[in-house]
C-alpha cells in the first residue's frame, strides 16, 4: 500500500490519485516537449481531417489516424515526435477522437485547436509486463513513479494509493507552475465471501 496526496472516489472500481511531482532539471527541460508534442498531434489530426473533408468530403477514422503516427515520426520534418513516449502521442489522437464523438453526439461544440497557454498536459498508458510486473512502464519504487520514457519522478505527500492495476498517468502543469501526476487505477477486486455450510 502506497500513499498519495489525494484520491477521488472510486467509480466502477476506477479511482484517480493526484500527487505533486518533484522534477529533476532534465525532466523540467523535457516537460515542454511532452506538452508540445501531444498538442501538435491533436492539432494535426484536427487540421488533417478538416482539409480532407473540404477536398473529398470524408475524414479519417480513429484507427487511420493512429496509423499516421509512425509515418510522422519517420518524416524528417516531424521526427521530433520520437523524443517522447509513444503512448502520449497515441493518447493525443484519442483525445481528438473523443472530442469529435462528443461533437457528433451534441455534447459539446466542434473541437478547437489547442494553444500553448490553454492546456498543458499529457497522458501515458501503462504497458504491462505480465511475466515481470516490475518492468511495467508505470510503476512505483521507494516513493518514485516510473512514467515510461519520461523516467522516474519523485513525488510528495503520498497517502492511500490502493492496490490495483494502474491504467494510465496524466501529467499536468498548473497556472502557478506546479506539476501534478494523476494516476488512474482499477482497484483490485476483493475476494467474494461464500457462506459457510
Amino acid at each position: 500500500m502506497y500513499k498519495s496526496k489525494s484520491a477521488k472516489k472510486a467509480e466502477n472500481g476506477i479511482i484517480n490519485i493526484k500527487m505533486l511531482a518533484l522534477l529533476t532539471d532534465e525532466q523540467k527541460e523535457m516537460l515542454p516537449r511532452y506538452f508540445g508534442h501531444s498538442r501538435f498531434v491533436y492539432n494535426h489530426c484536427l487540421q488533417y481531417n478538416q482539409e480532407l473533408y473540404k477536398k473529398e468530403k470524408r475524414s479519417l477514422n480513429y484507427y487511420e489516424l493512429q496509423k499516421m503516427l509512425p509515418t510522422l515520426k519517420s518524416d524528417a520534418k516531424t521526427s521530433f515526435l520520437s523524443e517522447v513516449d509513444s503512448t502520449s502521442l497515441q493518447q493525443a489522437v484519442q483525445d481528438y477522437w473523443t472530442a469529435m464523438e462528443r461533437f457528433f453526439n451534441s455534447k459539446s461544440g466542434y473541437p478547437q485547436f489547442r494553444s500553448k497557454n490553454k492546456k498543458e498536459s499529457f497522458r501515458i498508458v501503462n504497458i504491462k509486463n505480465k511475466n515481470n510486473p516490475s518492468c511495467s512502464s508505470i510503476r512505483f519504487d521507494s516513493g518514485k513513479i516510473k512514467l515510461g520514457k519520461f523516467g522516474w519522478v519523485r513525488t510528495k505527500l503520498m497517502q492511500n494509493i490502493p492496490d490495483g492495476d494502474i491504467l494510465f498517468a496524466t501529467v499536468k502543469r498548473s497556472k502557478t507552475g506546479k506539476v501534478f501526476v494523476t494516476l488512474t487505477i482499477r482497484r483490485a477486486e476483493k475476494p467474494k465471501a461464500f457462506p459457510l455450510t
